[in-house]
């Protein structure tokens, strides 16, 4: 349990770099390439360490459309996110995440038929509220907004079809298959204009979520 947090506590210090980073080199690659890299860089660590302490890869045959379907809204809620880096600042991009829970717990109740509780609804103003507070939605919605928005809402769905695996496997193992998965998909629109100039900068980030 302690690790557990401790993992949780860490990875939620290294986003707010992660995705300063990101922010930096939008002014220079598409969202494409950097979430293309990003996974691709990712993927090929979580391999190392599998090969490294004997873990094996996989996806199990009862869950490979669960397994594309969850990437692609993962794939879909990061890409989106890169794209608000780069037209407004790093608050309100990251703003638009804050409805994620809201979009999770929507569809629990809808899908899942989980039941409301007091605490959830708390957390769901408050959500709310940091949103708004953010984003500031009184001025208009530009495009970053609306794609800051779009990343939350994804990330949300994502979050909700995680609860729907039919099978537990390996963490190490999700998290290979589905950042090479991912790096597959972005792939072709990545790679549409040709490689870029490679360098330090462009493979340090890894995804957050």
């Amino acid at each position: 349990m302690q690790l557990g947090v401790s993992f949780l506590v860490l990875a939620m210090l290294l986003t707010p770099a992660v995705d300063g980073v990101a922010k930096t080199l939008s002014s220079e690659h598409t969202p494409m390439m950097i979430a293309f890299l990003r996974y691709l860089s990712a993927g090929l660590i979580a391999l190392a360490l599998a090969r490294a302490t004997g873990r094996r890869i996989e996806i199990p045959q009862g869950d490979r459309v669960g397994q594309v379907l969850r990437t692609m809204l993962i794939m879909g809620a990061m890409t989106s996110l890169i794209a608000a880096l780069g037209m407004v600042p790093m608050a309100k991009a990251v703003g638009g995440f804050l409805i994620a829970p809201i979009v999770s717990g929507i569809l629990g109740i809808l899908v899942w038929g989980e039941r409301p509780s007091a605490a959830r609804l708390a957390g769901s103003a408050l959500a709310v509220m940091g949103a708004a507070v953010l984003m500031r939605p009184e001025a208009g919605l530009e495009p970053g907004s609306l794609f800051a928005l779009l990343g939350g809402a994804l990330l949300g769905a994502y979050l909700s079809a995680t609860r729907g695996a039919t099978t537990q496997t390996d963490p190490l193992s999700t998290l290979a298959v589905q950042c090479l998965l991912g790096a597959g998909l972005l792939a072709p629109f990545a790679l549409a204009g040709g490689l870029p100039a490679l360098s330090p900068e462009l493979l340090v980030s890894v995804p957050g979520t």
